[in-house]
This record gives C-alpha cells, structure tokens and sequence, in this order.
C-alpha cells in the first residue's frame, strides 16, 4: 500500500513538472515601457513612451519591432509689463512624433531572475514640431513700442518624416518566470538631425 502511494505521488508530481512551460521554452515576450527623454542638445526635455513585441530565436539573440512616441517641450521666459499689467509672453514650443521599427537583441547575461541585453534597432519617424528655427525679440529702448516685438523664421517644415537608427542597453529582472520589470537606457538619430535619449522604466511577459 505504502509503494502504491509513493508511487503515485511521484507521477502526479512528474505529471504536473511536464505540464507546465519551462522558461526556456517561453520564447515570445510582449512589453511596455515608459520614461524620461530629451531631444536636440537637451534644451528639450519630455516624455517617451512604447510597446514592443520580440522572439528569441536563438539562446541569446532576439529580433524585436516596435510601436513609440514622444513629446518634448520648452520655452524662452519673457515677462513685460503694459501699464499696471504684467504680461507673460514667454515663447513656447513642443515637439511631437510618433516611431515605428525593429531591430535586434543580444543576450550578454542570461540568468533565471537577470537579464542584460544590448539592441539596434531601425525605425522610421513622424514629427510634428513649433521649434522657430530662428527667432528674434526687439525691446522697447529699440521700437518705442510699448511691448517686445518677436520675429520668428522658418527653415525648416513643420511635419518631417525621417528614418533612423537606435541604441538601446537594458536590464531586466525577472519575476515567477513569466513576469519581468527594467530599466532601459537609449539614444537615437534620424535623418533630419533629431538626437533623442531615454532612461524608462519597462514592464513585460514572456510566453
């Protein structure tokens, strides 16, 4: 009686190891990230966003593709007063786009609860901004108006639509096999000039 009971004690538990998904078996992972970011020298500072859908397809290489985006914005202060009234006719300017790409991954640790991976990525851009490519403010002492005069100029369009190249590092620690969060750290160009950076925070599943 006793060996009978051992004995299907040892199948259940050997039926219920082979049921479930081995880690390494989980091959697909879905994510999604969100942080802070800068565009330009950094003068413009704001927000990235993004979800991701990978595969490893092999121990410790994964391809990746991805839907992004970000808004950044600024401003020059400038406050005058008109009689008794203070006027705040600061310039601001936002700066908006939307990404679309993939790349690849590389696994440089691969542990059960750690993950470090380095990511190059392509991708293709839509922006919108208000930037002034070039702007000027005359004084009163200079018009004899009571008021600062801007002169703004353009040289550039306001829509853009660029394609680029991205950098990403990050680390990942994993949780009950499925479930991960990380951190992520990136830069990116295109070709109309646009040097973007990210520090995010990401949240994931594996299946």
């Amino acid at each position: 009686m006793k060996q009978f009971f051992f004995c299907s004690l040892a199948f259940l538990f050997s039926f219920h190891s082979n049921a479930q998904t081995k880690p390494d078996n989980l091959k697909n992972y879905l994510q999604v990230s969100a942080g802070r970011s800068s565009n330009g020298t950094g003068d413009l500072r704001g927000i990235i966003f993004s979800t991701q859908y990978g595969k490893h397809f092999k121990k410790k290489l994964l391809w990746n593709v991805f839907f992004s985006g970000t808004i950044h914005d600024g401003s020059y202060p400038l406050k005058f007063t008109v009689g008794t009234r203070e006027v705040d006719g600061s310039i601001r300017y936002t700066t908006g786009g939307l990404q679309l790409g993939g790349g690849i991954g590389y696994s440089i640790l691969k542990k059960s609860s750690h993950e470090i991976l380095a990511k190059a990525n392509c991708l293709f851009r839509y922006q919108s901004s208000s930037y002034p490519d070039y702007y000027q403010i005359d004084y009163p002492a200079g018009t004899g108006l009571p008021y600062p005069v801007i002169l703004y100029s353009h040289s550039t369009p306001q829509r853009t639509y660029t394609v680029g190249g991205e950098a990403q590092l990050q680390y990942n620690y994993v949780i009950k096999e499925k479930w991960s969060i990380g951190i992520i750290g990136g830069v990116q160009t295109d070709t109309d000039g646009n040097t973007i950076t990210q520090i995010s925070l990401a949240g994931g599943i594996k299946f």
